[in-house]
């Protein structure tokens, strides 16, 4: 249990760190649609950068997956009570709270992963939703891949749909 809430606290403060350099990108300041993912246990804590987000007046949309079509669509929100968990441990807008936004709208596009080499490829859960989400972007949308330092390794074995991210946080380094 102590070993559990140790890191928990770590976990968090690494978090911080991470969504601090956030705020501080360009791609960030410039954004007014921001789609976001809630992180999940092993996953960098985003609850805190989203509602800081949501106070800066920026929209800020999380994605909806539909497991049918391996997609991924985005919903603006506006509060956490929005939100509910789905299968997998994912929080997602409640029915009565979806409120589509088109990809081509959304300037930022924050990304989780289980783990990004230093060439900004990245290694997601195997089904492909932010692959073929990302093989959909426009040009102006920015992506910035989220993680802890040690989920960054040298190289990741690249399959052909595989996409990368433009940019990677840690609590320790930025990869441009």
């Amino acid at each position: 249990m102590k070993q559990k809430i140790e890191h928990e606290k770590q976990k968090l403060k690494k978090s911080t760190k991470i969504m601090e350099k956030l705020f501080k990108t360009h791609e960030f300041q410039q954004a007014k649609i921001i789609a976001f993912f809630v992180g999940r246990t092993n996953e960098v804590e985003t609850k805190k950068g989203i509602e800081k987000t949501l106070k800066l007046g920026k929209t800020v949309c999380i994605p909806i997956t539909n497991f049918k079509t391996k997609t991924l669509q985005f919903s603006t929100i506006k509060n956490f009570k929005e939100l509910e968990e789905k299968q997998f441990q994912l929080m997602e807008p409640k029915k009565e709270f979806i409120r589509k936004v088109r990809l081509n709208k959304i300037d930022l596009l924050i990304i989780p992963g289980l783990g990004f080499d230093v060439f900004k490829q990245r290694l997601g859960f195997g089904k492909g939703f932010y692959d073929r989400t990302l093989k959909k972007l426009n040009k102006k949308t920015k992506t910035i891949g989220l993680c802890f330092d040690f989920q960054i390794v040298q190289k990741l074995p690249k399959e052909k749909h595989d996409q990368k991210v433009q940019k990677i946080i840690t609590e320790k380094r930025m990869i441009e």
